[in-house]
């Protein structure tokens, strides 16, 4: 075990995935699914598939990208959490901050419900337009002037439907009313480097892990 870890200390997801390396890449999966089981299964589930607020780990959808390489840096720093170069970013609490009206949130809310896809207009008696004009004014920094979303930033895609809290029209107006701040611990404290890449391969291997810029 302890010559298999200090050949994880510098390895690229493109060595591990080589053939030759067979032996090396099943050790690290089988590393990876024990630690996840006794650090991150709580909060995603057994089998990664995620609650509402944790997302799920099977699919392609990555709010800070699916690389092994961002994978590795989410858990190695967190998110909102204590390392100093954690991931964060700021969803403000719109209404409870007195930013926007309950009715300009109804408004906003609505046409976020309708860049999803989803049919209908969300809630009634509200204007699409002026719901238009607040994203602009007060979402596009983030999500984009479309509403698909910035990894850089953090910023989840709108217009799918995925939805790491929720996608219902309730749902929706709570997320902008209240804002939202997840966290996820900085595991660089409590796992060696060798297990952080263990888990980072575990993860990029249930099914959603993304290989373009799988370079080191």
């Amino acid at each position: 075990r302890a010559d298999n870890f200090a050949r994880l200390s510098n390895v690229s997801i493109k060595d591990l995935r080589d053939p030759k390396n067979a032996e090396l890449f099943d050790f690290t999966l089988a590393a990876g699914k024990s630690a996840f089981g006794d650090n991150c299964a709580t909060c995603h589930g057994t089998g990664g598939q995620g609650f509402d607020g944790y997302p799920n780990l099977n699919d392609d959808v990555w709010i800070w990208g699916g690389s092994f390489k961002d994978i590795r840096h989410t858990l190695h720093v967190g998110i909102r959490a204590g390392h100093e170069d954690t991931r964060t970013n700021s969803m403000m609490a719109y209404g409870r901050d007195e930013i926007l009206s309950k009715a300009q949130i109804r408004d906003v809310a609505s046409y976020v419900y309708k860049l999803s896809g989803q049919s209908g207009h969300g809630y009634d008696y509200v204007d699409l337009a002026k719901g238009k004009t607040i994203f602009a004014d007060q979402c596009v920094s983030c999500h984009g002037d479309t509403g698909t979303g910035d990894r850089e930033q953090g910023a989840p895609n709108l217009t799918d439907m995925d939805w790491l809290y929720g996608g219902e029209i309730d749902t929706i107006y709570n997320s902008i009313y209240n804002g939202r701040a997840g966290v996820m611990p900085n595991w660089n404290e409590r796992l060696s480097p060798e297990m952080v890449t263990a888990l980072a391969v575990y993860v990029h291997a249930l099914g959603g892990g993304e290989y373009e810029s799988d370079t080191q």
